[in-house]
Order: C-alpha cells, then structure tokens, then sequence
C-alpha cells in the first residue's frame, strides 16, 4: 500500500458558529500536495465558511489548522494565509472592471526600474504567458469590463494561481467553472493539473458532479455543517456522492415539458452587438429558447442585448408583434419583458437589501394609497412569495446576502416571475447552485412557460439546455450555428455542434484522471 502525498494543510475538529446555529463542526481534512481534493454539498452546508475560515475572514470557535506540519496561530490574518502558500478564487472573480487586464494580474507585484518606473513591456509579457496557461488570448491592454463573463473568471483563476509559492502551496477554488462552458473549463483543468504537477494542492468546491468525479482524487461530503464522508474518487461514482448530500436520493431533477402555444411574444431580427452579429430569436408563448456556444461566441451577450442592457448596434425587436422602439431597460420592461442576469451579487439583487425589498422593487408602486406606502399589503405578498417559491429560511427580513446561491436565485426569479412576464431572459441561472435548488429552479422556470411566459436562457449547462428547452441556438462567432429541437437535442449533439467552432484539439470535458 503506497504512502499518501504529504499534507500540506491539515485540519483538525475544526468548527464555526454563528450565535446558536454551527455553520461548521468537527471537520477534519487533510490538503495534500499534489492532490486536487473537492469539496461538495449543498448550499448551507458550511463549504463557504471552510473556506472564509481558510482566508481569514472568520474565526473559528473550535478546532485547529496545521501548515506541512506546523500548527498555525489562529484566527488566521487574509495577509498570514498569502504568507503560508494559499491562494484564492472566490465564486464572485476579483476582476476590477475599470482596471486593464494587466493591471488586473498585476497590481501590487510590479517590477520597477530605478526611481520607480514600472517596466511595462516586461509586465505585458508576463501577462501573455500567464495568459496562455489558461487558454486565453486577450489583449494585456484591454480594460477587463470588455471581457465576457467566462473569459473574467479565467483571468481570476490566472491572478490566483500567480500567487501560490513554487511548490507546497494551496489553491482554493470556489465554484471555478461556474460560469464556463466545457470548454472553458477544459482549460482551467488543464491549468489546475500544472498546479498539482508543480506540488501544490487544490481545493476544489463545485455543484458539478460530473467535474468532481473527473478531476478530483478525493472528494469531502458536507451536510448541515458536519463533514459527512471523505471518499477516494476512483472508488465512488456521482449517484453515492448525490446521497452522501442530501442524506437521501435525489429523485427527478428535470420536469416534465408542455407543447409550447402558437404566438410569438418576442421577435428579434438582425440583432447585432460586440459579439453577435445578425442573429435572429423567435420565442412563442410557453416555450423555452436555449443560447449556448464556446466561450467568445456571443451567447453571454445576447439576452442584454435583447433587453437593451449592453447597446444594439443594429437589429429590431418586438414584442407580442408590437415593435420597441430605441430598445432599453425601461421600455422592455413596460412591454413585459424581465431579464435576470447571472452576476447575482452585482447585476441581479441587491445583497444587503432584505429578501422582502429585493422582492417588491419592481412592484413597489402597487403597494401605495394615498401617498403612503402600506407595509401591512407589501409583507403579506412577501410571504406569499416566500412560500410560493419555497426561500429558505422563511425570513422576509433577512439580507439576501446572506441566503445561499439557490435561495438567492429563488429570491430574484420571484422578483420577476410575480408579473407574469411575455418573456424572461435568463442567463446562467443555475451559476453556483446545488442539486436540490437547481430542480426547484428547473420547477420554477418550467412553471412560468406553462402559464404562458416565453423563456430564453443563455447558458453553459449542455444537459440543462437538453432537458428544459424546446429549441436551442449554438452561437459560432457570434453568428447563428445549428439549432436543435426535438429528438435531436441532446447534451452530446449541443456538444459537437459547439465544437463545430473549436479550435483544433479542443475538448468540452473535464481531463478523466486516471485513477488506476
């Protein structure tokens, strides 16, 4: 029997609590270099206060944690966590729009000539070769708002992995590929098995099994805070991981599809932006339109363009046969129209508003007489929303902050969902979300078609995409590719037609490790 890998952090009866509830308990965990360890469980169950806990943001009440044998003081400073080798990519990248993206990787580790002077051709060139490791080819001098979501979380994982230590550090991953189509994710795997081949040891935290099951050695079952089980990778499979979650099977996660109607809600012809380039939609009532591609195809950007979020530069759209004119946010929304973006912390909610307030912004006015806005109507429809969509825990004053990523986007679909939209845009709408509120979600989303909403989501899920939508568009280079419908749309057909504009060599799944 081989000796496993030295632990290059080890923890030890750790726990966390906040007031009565403990939000971790008696988790015991060894980091090995050279091993990507995931890290599962549904949202709650403690993966984000492990890993604030790691970071220095919180302090844990029990426990303690060893680096390559050392025990460390805690709590632990964000600054002594950079010092003992951990790096860190949080779900929500650190990318700073207005910033380059050699500032971006760069701030704070510049090379400097004499009196000062950064050596900006030699920074450039560093950026380039970082780049490169993880598949991207953007431009150091581009400002990073210009980049697509996708293309924003590898730069994050770039500036993470730049600061990890030659060997023997750890690099935390949180939901890393959540906004990646399978390509995208290729690389970052290939990325992240440089990391483990250099001595470092990954933490990995993801909702995608599939990923799990590809790329890890070992896996960390949470549950409600206790650390459940921890499996050998190669002696488990996806269906034993589902139930060491929830402490039961997972039971259907798609729902059942209806015919959609016959009218067409929304039409967009020509529509072009940044990316895309003459596309055209047609929804019709009760169906469910799915946009997907590689990475750089377009398909983040066509939802904002549709609602007038990012500029049309060309294209005309309507709605329920009725043409918008000068397309925007406002006038979509008067003609039935609700876009839920994927960035739910910056573009979707408002995290420090209460669940009650992020429900009612749009209906607000609907709750005033005379001038004074009647708090009594407002809670009672809060609740009720509340139970309808089934947020968790049931408080209409608790911050949305503070709920987890299913519960936050459970808070956000009935913000929009409440009217009864002609059509909701959705993108990524499963990012960051666990087995059991991606089925309500699917419920959800399902629920609003059959009642009659046209529905467009923009998304890398190709099994989501297979198992909800009537029809989906794969973008290649931001112009129409194929499009599937019934029995040929499945999650190997979107596949191969997405690879239809990959590169030589490019694959849409995780690298099998070999376990053997």
């Amino acid at each position: 029997m081989s000796t496993p890998p030295a632990a290059v952090v080890a923890l030890s009866g750790l726990g966390k609590r906040f007031g009565a509830v403990w939000a971790l308990r008696d988790l015991h965990m060894e980091l090995r270099a050279g091993e990507v360890h995931a890290l599962i469980g549904q949202n709650g169950s403690g993966k984000s206060t492990l890993i604030k806990t790691l970071a220095g943001y919180h302090e844990p009440d029990e426990g303690s944690i060893a680096v390559h044998g050392e025990p460390v003081r805690l709590p632990l400073l964000p600054r002594e966590s950079a010092r003992l080798g951990m790096a860190f990519l949080h779900q929500d990248a650190p990318v700073a729009p207005a910033l380059t993206v050699t500032e971006n990787i760069r701030v704070g580790r510049y090379e400097h000539r004499a009196l000062g002077r950064i050596r900006w051709r030699r920074e450039r060139e560093r950026v380039r070769a970082l780049l490169a490791s993880v598949g991207l080819t953007a431009d150091p001098d581009q400002p990073a708002s210009r980049l697509p979501l996708a293309e924003r979380a590898l730069l994050g994982f770039a500036t993470a992995v730049q600061a990890l230590p030659e060997r023997g550090g750890v690099l935390v991953l949180d939901e890393p590929t959540a906004c990646l189509p399978p390509s995208g994710a290729q690389l970052l795997f290939r990325a992240v098995r440089k990391v483990t081949a250099a001595g470092s040891a990954v933490l990995f935290v993801s909702h995608r099994l599939d990923e799990v099951m590809a790329v890890s050695d070992r896996v960390s079952v949470l549950r409600d805070g206790l650390h459940v089980a921890t499996v050998e990778t190669a002696q488990t499979d996806r269906d034993e991981l589902v139930r060491l979650m929830l402490g039961r099977d997972a039971g259907r996660v798609y729902p059942d599809r209806e015919p959609p109607g016959t009218d067409v809600v929304l039409a967009a012809e020509n529509v072009s932006g940044r990316l895309v380039q003459g596309v055209d939609v047609r929804i019709r009532s009760g169906e469910v339109v799915g946009i997907t591609g590689l990475v750089g195809m377009g398909q983040d950007e066509l939802p904002y363009l549709l609602y007038g979020a990012l500029p049309l530069r060309s294209g005309r759209v309507s709605v329920d046969g009725t043409p918008v004119d000068r397309v925007g946010p406002r006038r979509m929304r008067a003609a039935g129209v609700a876009l839920l973006p994927a960035d739910r912390a910056r573009a979707s909610g408002a995290p420090g508003a209460t669940v009650g307030e992020n429900m009612t912004l749009p209906v607000l006015d609907r709750f005033f007489t005379g001038g004074r806005l009647r708090h009594a109507r407002e809670r009672s429809a809060v609740r009720g929303l509340i139970t309808r969509y089934d947020v968790r825990p049931p408080r209409p004053g608790q911050r949305l902050g503070a709920l987890s990523g299913g519960n936050q986007q459970k808070v956000l679909l009935a913000k929009w969902l409440q009217d009864s939209p002609r059509v909701v845009l959705l993108h990524e709408p499963t990012h960051g979300v666990d087995i059991a509120s991606r089925a309500h979600i699917f419920r959800i989303i399902r629920a609003a078609a059959d009642a009659g909403t046209g529905v467009l989501i923009a998304s890398s899920e190709y099994e989501d995409l297979a198992s909800l939508c009537d029809r989906v568009l794969v973008l290649h280079h931001g112009r129409p590719g194929a499009e599937l419908s019934g029995a040929g749309l499945t999650e190997d057909a979107l596949t191969r037609s997405c690879l239809l504009a990959a590169p030589p060599g490019a694959a849409t799944t995780a690298p099998r490790k070999d376990h053997g």
